[in-house]
């Protein structure tokens, strides 16, 4: 994911990064909606809706992290966006380069939904109660796919990317490690202080990465809406970018990956002959 550690740009010059692709991704929606496409190899036809509609999340969230950073917020307070941000692009990318992870994340949704009414009439909020038919109306039947598991597991979707894989995973537990109530987040309230301890109105200065891994994200998050883009209007760009940021603007899939959409492509196969 990251060619270089070297170089990397300064603060003010990856909150300018921010704002040119927040310009550029609004400026590329409005030109011309109607100049998209199903991206290459993928199965599902709500996979640029998708894709598009994700790519947006990962652009106004790195935005937000952008103008916290600038309001001198401490780097904690940004993490819960960034972590949203990188998991977001993460999964944007999965959905345009594997042909059959948009029926996964279907499925998965279904999946939380069904698990959602099985808790909800245990509810005592009459509102949670009553909404249970509601949700189960959009519980869509469960789709075929080789996908489960990276569209369920996000260690495992990181682990569909070649260059990716254990490192961007990483990346995410690092994050959710300063998200969630922990004994980490804890520590960067606190200074030992002789016998004692102080406790800080703001967190411990973490330095410019996560700004950095939201900005990379805007470029993996708007380069998976490149592929559903014939033209490729924007990819020049985004790899510049990405070049200045010292990542590699695409992330390819893994042999791994490839080895089981290989797999569940020749099960149907066979399967419809033995159909047929």
């Amino acid at each position: 994911m990251t060619d270089s550690t070297e170089n990397t740009p300064s603060r003010e010059r990856l909150l300018e990064l921010i704002d040119e692709l927040w310009d550029g991704w609004n400026w590329f929606l409005h030109r011309d909606p109607n100049q998209l496409c199903r991206p290459r190899d993928t199965e599902h036809p709500l996979t640029t809706a998708v894709v598009m509609a994700l790519a947006s999340q990962v652009t106004e969230t790195a935005r937000s992290v952008a103008a916290l950073a600038r309001a001198e917020m401490s780097d904690l307070t940004l993490l819960p966006l960034v972590r949203t941000a990188y998991e977001t692009a993460i999964t944007a990318h999965w959905l345009a380069k594997v042909p059959d992870a948009t029926a996964a994340f279907i499925n998965e949704d279904a999946r939380t939904r069904r698990a959602l009414i099985q808790d909800l009439p245990k509810a005592r909020s009459p509102t949670f109660r009553e909404s249970v038919d509601s949700i189960r109306r959009q519980i869509v039947p469960e789709q075929p796919t080789s996908s489960a598991a990276p569209a369920r597991h996000f260690k495992e979707m990181c682990n569909d990317f070649e260059v990716a894989g254990m490192d961007a995973y990483i990346y995410y537990r690092a994050a959710c490690a300063l998200v969630h109530p922990s004994v980490l987040v804890a520590d960067q309230y606190l200074e030992q202080d002789g016998d004692g301890v102080i406790v800080h109105g703001a967190a411990t200065h973490q330095g410019d990465a996560w700004i950095f891994l939201a900005t990379a994200s805007m470029v993996w998050g708007q380069m998976a809406a490149n592929y559903c883009d014939p033209a490729r209007t924007r990819r020049n760009d985004l790899r510049s970018i990405g070049r200045e940021l010292g990542i590699s603007a695409h992330l390819e899939l893994s042999e791994a990956a490839y080895k089981r959409l290989a797999d569940e492509k020749r099960s149907r196969q066979e399967a419809g002959v033995t159909r047929s």
